[in-house]
């Protein structure tokens, strides 16, 4: 990795933790410098602003950007195999990245227009992506895309929900590694 791409790289992961420890506003382009062992000036060579460095951690941190990496795997796997990989891997991603939930669900965040349309695109995006696994696995039977939205969408929520009680719980349900079990 270039020596850029990993500032930038740092600039972005210390702008996620301080923006969900404190909160978007509170977090001075400062504090990010500071945390990611950079120059304050660096963090505006990269981002024009902190806006525009708020959406990019919205976007580089997502679900969806992370399984776009293994989507040819997906695709080589049967389409059973291929949807129960989708469902640990969104599972490991919410078990990793507690900050980033914590920041897109914030309610500053929430309150913010222009980050709930990105959060919503790349919500429908991941659930998009279910549901081509879903249609994979009812092996050509007439199943409305609508259908397929749902329990897609039905799937990934379950999964946010045993994520959630987990975390309430102390971490206890997210130990056991056998949800998926046949």
């Amino acid at each position: 990795m270039a020596r850029t791409s990993v500032k930038k790289e740092a600039i972005l992961q210390a702008a996620l933790e301080l923006f969900a420890e404190k909160g978007f506003s509170a977090t001075a382009t400062k504090e990010i410098a500071e945390r990611s062992g950079t120059a304050e000036g660096l963090l505006f060579y990269y981002f024009k602003d902190k806006r525009e460095l708020l959406m990019q951690v919205v976007r580089t941190f997502s679900f969806h950007h992370a399984i776009q990496e293994k989507e040819s795997a997906l695709d080589r796997l049967d389409a059973e195999s291929a949807l129960m990989e989708y469902g640990r891997a969104y599972l490991s991603f919410l078990r990793e990245h507690r900050s980033y939930l914590l920041l897109i669900w914030s309610p500053e965040l929430m309150a913010d227009n222009e980050i709930s349309k990105e959060v919503a695109g790349l919500v429908e995006r991941i659930v998009s992506g279910a549901a081509r696994l879903l249609e994979r696995a009812a092996r050509n039977k007439p199943v409305s895309p609508q259908s397929l939205e749902a329990a897609a969408g039905m799937m990934l929520s379950s999964l946010l929900t045993y994520s959630a009680v987990g975390i309430r719980l102390g971490g206890r349900a997210l130990e056991r590694d056998d949800i998926f079990v046949r």
